[in-house]
């Protein structure tokens, strides 16, 4: 039986203006994501993982090609309150506290039962009920990072996209955020696009992995991960411990040598 998809990209290709030319970022490109699906890209600097994610959510507008997004145009998804984004940085507004920052895309005068029951889970599933009232300025790097990711769930997104939600965190907050946004993916069946440039994320956190190549930015290889089963009746940061996820790393790992070794030959 064929999987409904909740992405589906065809024939990307965007250019930037560079130097009274056009520099060719993404050169065509077709990504899909089955509903409900993790999908993560890894790649190295400048291949246009980023790009690429934004040019789903809608950010960016692509040179050629076409994207649905549940079966909708991302501006469309956006309007109907289905996406949720989260950044590298935590983007919270300074002048609010925790609780005003999540509730932010929907503060314009409302806040019913709902809202605020809405709210009061999410506060308990990032471990910060005790401090909704803090501002950002008070909070560590990893706490502010959850309100983030709280922000984009208040809305319950049907779609998620993330752009290396946990780089700027240190190693010990990035295990304990990568849990947690596992399991809050799993309560949410957010259909969900990653940009990571950790090959231990992009397995933890997916179900298929693509890894992406430079010059110009193209899908060079898609990974399956298939670990759901090994989550479930594994602890969860366990996980790097077992054959299983070893293989899946050494894939991945090979597949970004080979990338690098090809864009170091010198074209004759």
């Amino acid at each position: 039986m064929e999987q409904k998809l909740g992405i589906e990209m065809c024939g990307i290709t965007h250019f930037f203006p560079k130097n009274n030319s056009e520099f060719v970022a993404l050169k065509d490109v077709s990504v899909n994501v089955g509903l409900g699906q993790v999908v993560s890209i890894i790649g190295p600097s400048g291949c246009g993982k980023s790009t690429l994610l934004k040019i789903a959510a809608g950010v960016l507008e692509p040179t050629f090609g076409t994207i649905n997004v549940h079966g909708l145009s991302p501006y469309e998804i956006q309007e109907s309150n289905q996406m949720g984004i989260i950044f590298q940085d935590h983007l919270l507004l300074p002048w609010l506290n925790v609780e005003q920052n999540i509730k932010l895309l929907i503060e314009s005068g409302k806040s019913d039962s709902k809202v605020e029951s809405k709210l009061q889970s999410l506060l308990r599933m990032i471990g910060l009920e005790k401090f909704s009232k803090y501002y950002p300025y008070q909070l560590s790097g990893g706490m502010r990072q959850r309100v983030s990711l709280a922000r984009a769930l208040i809305l319950n997104p049907s779609v998620l996209f993330m752009d290396e939600p946990l780089s700027s965190l240190d190693e010990i907050t990035r295990g304990i955020m990568r849990e947690e946004l596992y399991e809050m993916q799993q309560l949410s069946g957010a259909t969900t696009l990653l940009v990571t440039h950790s090959i231990q994320e992009a397995i933890m956190l997916s179900d298929r992995i693509l890894v992406m190549a430079t010059n110009p930015g193209r899908i060079s290889e898609s990974i399956d991960v298939n670990l759901s089963g090994l989550i479930s009746r594994t602890n969860f940061r366990d996980i790097e411990l077992s054959d299983e996820f070893h293989a899946v790393f050494l894939k991945v790992r090979e597949s970004l040598q080979l990338i690098s070794q090809i864009e170091l030959t010198p074209r004759v």
